[in-house]
C-alpha cells in the first residue's frame, strides 16, 4: 500500500530511506525520487518550485 503525502513529507521520508515517487499536476507520474541522488538523476530538475509543491506525493511501503 501507498500513501499520499505533502512534498515536505515525502522529502523527510526519502531522507529516511523510503521511496517515493512525484506526480505532476496532471497527474503524469514522472519518477521514482531518491533524496541522496543529484536532481538531475531524479528528472525532476524540470519542474518549477511550484509544481513540486502542486504535484502528487507518494510513499511507497
Amino acid at each position: 500500500m501507498s500513501s499520499t503525502v505533502t512534498f515536505m513529507d515525502a522529502m523527510e521520508a526519502s531522507k529516511n530511506g523510503k521511496v517515493v515517487r512525484f506526480y505532476d499536476k496532471e497527474g503524469f507520474y514522472n519518477s521514482v525520487f531518491k533524496y541522496n541522488y543529484p536532481i538531475n538523476e531524479n528528472g525532476i530538475e524540470l519542474y518549477s518550485f511550484e509544481d513540486l509543491i502542486e504535484g502528487t506525493w507518494v510513499i511507497l511501503d
